[in-house]
Formats: C-alpha cells, sequence, structure tokens
C-alpha cells in the first residue's frame, strides 16, 4: 500500500507514530505523531489530497495534507469522534468528491465528517460493529456487513447520505465480508459456526444461500475469518 510514494504506517512498536514510506525505495521519508497510543487505520482520500487516521485510545480522527509531488505529509485538524459521539472511530471510507467520509464506531454506527473543516455531521446507527474488513465500496455506494444479527448487510449512499436496510443473516457469528466484482454475491466469516455464509445480493432482502462449512479442528486460530 502507498500514498503514491509514501504511506502512513502505524507499526507496533510505535503505535502512536505515523511512517512515510517510499514504496519503491523502502525507505522511512518522514515520521509523524498523530496519537500516544492505539492509532489505528490509515485511509488515502480519492483525490489524493488528505489522509484520516482513526486514533481509536483518544477517539479521535486527524486529517493529514498530502502533497506528494512536494513529499510533503503535514499533520491538520482533528476531530474529537468521542466528544460527538461517545464512541472512538474505526474505518472511514470517503465520498468521490473527497468531501465527506463515513467513519465506522466501535461498538457500533457511522459518524458523517465534513472533510474539509473536520465536523460531526451526524450519526447514522447500525446494528452492531464495522470492521475494515466488513465494507466494500465503489464509487459513491458502499455495501457493508455488520457483526450484529449473524451479519446484517447494508447498502451506503454517499452522496444521499443515507443507510439501506438490506436484511440480517442470522450466522452464528461473523468477522469478515467479501463481495464478487459485479456485485450479486457476498461472503461472509462465521468463526463459531466453522464455516462462511453465502449470500445473494441481488434480492430485498439479501438471501442466505447456505453455507461453506469446514472441517472443524479445535484450538484458536482454526476458524474462517
Amino acid at each position: 500500500m502507498s500514498l503514491g510514494a509514501g504511506l502512513p504506517l502505524m507499526p507496533k512498536k510505535k503505535p502512536g507514530c505515523g511512517f512515510i514510506v517510499d514504496a519503491n525505495a523502502r525507505q522511512v521519508v518522514q515520521t509523524l505523531t498523530v496519537a500516544p497510543t492505539l492509532a489505528h487505520q490509515v485511509k488515502l482520500s480519492p483525490d489524493g489530497a488528505t489522509a484520516l487516521v482513526a486514533i481509536i485510545g483518544a477517539k479521535k480522527l486527524t486529517k493529514i495534507l498530502v502533497d506528494e509531488a512536494n513529499r510533503s505529509w503535514t499533520l491538520d485538524a482533528s476531530l474529537d469522534v468521542g466528544l460527538a459521539t461517545g464512541k472512538a472511530p474505526i474505518c472511514t471510507v470517503f465520498r468521490a468528491d473527497s468531501k465527506r467520509a463515513f467513519v465506522s464506531l466501535n461498538p457500533n454506527g457511522l459518524a458523517v465528517v465534513d472533510v474539509e473543516t473536520m465536523t460531526f455531521v451526524s450519526q447514522i446507527p447500525t446494528d452492531g460493529f464495522i470492521a475494515c474488513g466488513m465494507i466494500k465500496q465503489d464509487a459513491d455506494h458502499v455495501v457493508i456487513a455488520s457483526a450484529g444479527s449473524g451479519g446484517h448487510i447494508y447498502t451506503l449512499d454517499m452522496n444521499s447520505e443515507t443507510l439501506a436496510d438490506r436484511g440480517a443473516l442470522g450466522a452464528a457469528s461473523w468477522h469478515s465480508f467479501n463481495m464478487t466484482a459485479d456485485g450479486t454475491r457476498g461472503f461472509g466469516g462465521s468463526p463459531l459456526s466453522d464455516e462462511v455464509i453465502v449470500i445473494d445480493l441481488t434480492t430485498t432482502p439479501v438471501t442466505n444461500l447456505g453455507s461453506i462449512r469446514f472441517d472443524q479442528v479445535p484450538g484458536l486460530g482454526n476458524q474462517p475469518a
């Protein structure tokens, strides 16, 4: 991954630092201190001018100004997501014009953020938690599979800033979500039942088509993710 020539990374040894890495030269070209601890996802805007860092520990969302041509990455304003919602930011998706960000919250919900002013616009409720691996995006629409109700499918329209409820799947548990390129089929992991749920995304509500079951092997780390 890269922000053009570089990418802010959050290494475990320095969880509050962002390292800008030149992917071609494999060298650290700049270090940014974004938080005391628990910096999480870094998401680059479609226009390449902004990156947003979710800081779980401080419950803040911090903006980085990105200027790849001049090899400059500058810390900018932060939004106190905890003050606005009482929750911590986790993962971000941008609208195609880069002016709006939609940020998943722990333990539930989406925060709508005005990127230019770094102000909180609204909160959209969801059934359970949305991890980074539960979000699949095109230019203006996002398909989301939250953890509630054994996998709850939504479609987010980023232009109207509305979330359409597509129905719940009722799996034993829920972890990740993937989708075919044409958007007709989805696949989600249910670790507790050791299976992958197959979803028909062409119906409303969505249809649980059954599962791909794995040979159950006792012990941690042997379930689908």
